[in-house]
């Protein structure tokens, strides 16, 4: 007897620039993880890309002012919404903070979050926080 595969979400939904919802599920006994995307009314669900573990681990995206999803599993990685591509990773090494959680989209368009490693990370305070600049411009939220 076989069982079918069993999905589950990763991680709660974003809303994205364009107003779908988007997320990450898994297939159990695979690898890697899938970014999706669906209308707000459950319609029109779409698996946009296959993506590493190491780049959506445990993370819940920021629709940015850019229009890219963008996260935080140990790293901060970019993603586009469109075809899943993973654009940019800002690395954690230990020395500039570690186990970063999910982010915030300050008003001036920069990334703010706390690290844990009691480090400090670009422009971050010592206790861990830590801000990260990606020259995108501020969101129009």
């Amino acid at each position: 007897m076989t069982l079918p595969q069993l999905h589950f979400l990763e991680i709660p939904v974003t809303q994205g620039v364009n107003g779908n919802l988007y997320g990450i599920f898994r297939v159990y006994g695979q690898a890697g993880a899938h970014l999706f995307s669906v209308g707000v009314d459950g319609s029109n669900f779409q698996k946009i890309a296959d993506l590493p573990s190491s780049a959506v681990s445990n993370t819940r995206f920021v629709s940015a002012s850019d229009g890219n999803l963008w996260g935080v599993s140990g790293n901060v990685v970019q993603i586009s919404p469109g075809t899943g591509a993973v654009l940019q990773t800002f690395f954690f090494n230990g020395k500039n903070g570690s186990c970063p959680w999910s982010l915030i989209q300050a008003k001036h368009g920069t990334f703010a979050r706390t690290a844990g490693g009691g480090r400090t990370v670009s422009k971050g305070t010592p206790d861990g926080v830590f801000t990260l600049n990606a020259s995108l411009p501020p969101p129009s939220r």
